[in-house]
């Protein structure tokens, strides 16, 4: 019975350890990669451009 109730809250720390660490940070950092930013200008609007001064 004691080995079962160490057992138990042995778990109970594990999970808190890996809990810990998503709410460590504040809740406005981002913890998702954000990918490249497109070109700009974008490359429809260049030809648009060119078709109008010319």
């Amino acid at each position: 019975m004691q080995a079962a109730l160490i057992i138990r809250e042995k778990e109970k720390l594990r999970q808190k350890k890996f809990r810990r660490g998503r709410f460590e940070l504040p809740s406005h950092v981002a913890t998702k990669e954000i990918g490249p930013f497109p070109p700009y200008p974008p490359h429809n609007w260049v030809s648009i451009q060119f078709l109008l001064f010319f």
